[in-house]
């Protein structure tokens, strides 16, 4: 089988897996009949990619097709599951999904793969199933259909035989673009898209060679780095958008505002990057329902360069904001489908031939930061099983071929979009910069809250096992993050912690009614300990600005269970030490006097703090911030804080505990009272 033009672009190249995970046991034995069963029933899936990718050659050997491995262990044993119930995990989390089902290949496989591969975790109580589809193959369509007749073979039911016909040539039923209308005064030419597209995504020979060495010589210089997982992102937050740009009369899609998102992110991670000085973005554009005669197992799409729109501000993030992005990429991609842009990418599609290779990034400075793929247009939950268990997770993404990873190229800035389990939120997944996640988190938060986050700081995670406290009564388990934010409608800078419940080890997989059960009310010690402080008038600890106590809907890690937001004010100063050692801190550098003022003012203010009966828990310099302007001492940080704490009487052993002076050796019982040879 050859491939048309449009296969031979960015497509052969670039392969899809699939992930799902079944929390349900499987033969691997029944697993590898239901693929043969479909490889025999659709034989265009008996056939390997040669190695220039411009077509297909049939086989008969297709036992290497299918791979598995059994795992003698339970899922929640093998990975982390309630980040998977959630669909948001972390780079470490998501790696170990992965691994489970990286079995190696030969060389003779690497070089020419098959179209379809699938790859099976068969474990205790659950089974994880990897495809791989070539994408020179087929797109999402083609993808989607060999998914759900898998699935109907596993569940017993028959398969139809679809239409393989592919295009040899692509005619086009698309309406004109009309420039003469008032609101496209905006839109970029036809001309402009095709021509980018064109110029950032192919090359010849020379260009691909050079990009290759350029990927393997300094990979840093041409953000060879990424961080691979998942984010949610809530229905309630794309749900608000759209609800606000339909009242001003504005016709976009969800998928628009979610990709306004990501340009947000981008513009603001990467603010003076030529990457983003032009195109910041690029997304898959699915022209297959735009033919005269639409195929189901051929590639219809390709890149959408999206021109940076006049006076983008990367600091303002707002519903507003990001409404009037959403409306500039939903300009960008109705001229991308006008007749007259359609025309101008097939015509230069149809001059590349075998060696007008697509190039990487490198080779191209101006290449967009990130490129968005959308499966939005299905949901993989409703696939079920013969039991009716429906996929307890789903993951979908791009990367570069193997042999192309072999060379040490990989697909950085790649992400699809998916549906959630749901049908209404998102799921983003792909390898992105890792300042690009937690700028997209940031933008989250903002668009959820009256606090503008700034950056995001530590995080902690306190996880009890579901054996530990009274019989089916763990202590209550939570997650929590601190955010440096600065309030919207004012000039105030605050902290920010959410406190958030989460199952106990071992609980993270059991029924939502179960882990229901685990839900309590919290106050944390740091609220309690802030709120007490402010009413007392306190002037040397921070001002408690709000809280906010609430709890978690039906689809929360732990139904009815507690989130706790608290805000208090950053106050003015200099941090006097570091977690990380006091050696070398802000004190030690003082000149002698001025520590002698500071260890008074600590004097003071911890016998006062000791009365009210609130200190936070192992106090050291990273505790104390001085203002030299007021002459204040301020004690700072009670995440763990003292709340009963019983009056204490004054000793210099105290300036020593917290760091204030130095000793050759620690005070203990024995100890005379001596400081003769301290440093002070």
């Amino acid at each position: 089988m050859s491939f048309h033009y449009v296969d031979k672009g960015l497509a052969r190249f670039l392969q899809v897996h699939t992930v799902l995970v079944f929390e349900e046991a499987f033969d691997p034995l029944e697993l590898k009949h239901c693929f043969e069963q479909l490889v025999q029933k659709w034989p265009i899936l008996q056939a390997r990619l040669n190695f220039l990718r411009t077509g297909t050659f049939s086989t008969s050997q297709t036992h290497s097709f299918f791979q598995h491995r059994v795992i003698d262990a339970t899922l929640a044993e093998t990975v982390p599951v309630y980040p998977m119930i959630h669909q948001s995990m972390q780079e470490d989390d998501y790696k170990r999904l992965m691994d489970l089902t990286s079995i190696p290949c030969s060389i003779y496989t690497t070089l020419f793969p098959p179209v379809c591969t699938l790859t099976a975790a068969c474990l205790k109580d659950a089974c994880v199933l990897k495809f791989t589809f070539q994408h020179a193959f087929c797109d999402g369509l083609g993808m989607s259909m060999i998914g759900w007749a898998y699935a109907a073979l596993l569940s017993g039911n028959p398969i139809d035989i679809p239409d393989f016909d592919r295009p040899v040539t692509l005619q086009f039923n698309a309406a004109p673009n009309n420039p003469s209308n008032p609101h496209y005064c905006h839109d970029p030419s036809p001309s402009t898209l095709s021509n980018g597209s064109n110029r950032l995504y192919s090359g010849g020979l020379s260009h691909f060679t050079l990009g290759l060495l350029w990927h393997r010589l300094a990979p840093a210089s041409c953000s060879n780095t990424g961080s691979s997982r998942m984010m949610h992102i809530p229905a309630l937050v794309i749900d608000q958008l759209a609800d606000h740009a339909t009242k001003q009369g504005i016709r976009i899609s969800r998928v628009d505002i979610l990709m306004a998102m990501i340009l947000q992110a981008n513009v603001r991670v990467f603010p003076h990057d030529s990457t983003t000085t032009s195109y910041p973005l690029a997304f898959m554009l699915n022209f297959n329902h735009l033919l005269v005669n639409p195929a189901k197992f051929h590639n219809s799409f390709w890149p959408v360069p999206i021109p940076r729109p006049p006076g983008l501000d990367p600091s303002q993030v707002s519903h507003e904001s990001t409404i009037n992005l959403a409306a500039h990429i939903r300009r960008v991609t109705r001229v991308a489908q006008s007749a007259e842009c359609l025309e101008d990418f097939n015509a230069q599609y149809q001059r590349m031939g075998p060696w007008h290779l697509w190039h990487p990034r490198a080779a191209s400075p101006s290449h967009p930061r990130t490129m968005v793929t959308s499966m939005a247009h299905s949901n993989p939950y409703n696939l079920a099983s013969n039991s009716g268990v429906r996929p307890l997770f789903f993951d979908n993404r791009i990367e570069t071929m193997d042999l192309a990873q072999y060379l040490g190229i990989y697909l950085h800035g790649a992400i699809n979009v998916n549906l959630d389990r749901n049908g209404k939120g998102f799921c983003l997944t792909g390898s992105l910069h890792p300042h690009l996640w937690r700028e997209l988190e940031k933008i989250l938060i903002e668009m959820q809250k009256s606090w503008t986050v700034v950056q995001a700081r530590e995080e902690h995670i306190s996880q009890y096992s579901k054996d530990q406290g009274s019989p089916g009564h763990p202590p209550a388990s939570d997650a929590t993050i601190r955010l440096i934010c600065e309030q919207t409608d004012g000039n105030i800078e605050s902290h920010i912690r959410i406190y958030k419940q989460i199952p106990a080890a071992g609980t993270e997989a059991e029924p939502a009614a179960v882990r229901a059960k685990q839900a309590k009310p919290c106050e944390p010690d740091e609220l309690i300990t802030l709120r007490a402080l402010t009413r007392k008038g306190s002037r040397f600890t921070p001002r408690l600005l709000d809280s906010k106590n609430t709890t978690q809907d039906d689809s929360g890690f732990v139904p009815g269970g507690f989130v706790v937001y608290v805000a208090w004010e950053v106050v003015a100063g200099e941090q006097l030490g570091t977690e990380g050692g006091d050696e070398d801190c802000g004190f030690w550098r003082m000149e002698r006097d001025k520590r002698e003022i500071v260890r008074e003012h600590f004097k003071n203010n911890f016998l006062q703090l000791s009365k009210w009966g609130y200190m936070p828990l192992g106090g050291r310099l990273s505790n104390l911030v001085w203002d030299e302007r007021s002459s204040t001492l301020f004690f700072v940080g009670f995440y763990m804080a003292t709340t009963n704490m019983k009056k204490k009487k004054w000793s210099p052993a105290m300036w020593f505990a917290w760091g204030l002076a130095k000793c050759p050796r620690p005070p203990g019982p024995d100890w005379d009272g001596s400081t003769s040879d301290w440093k002070w």
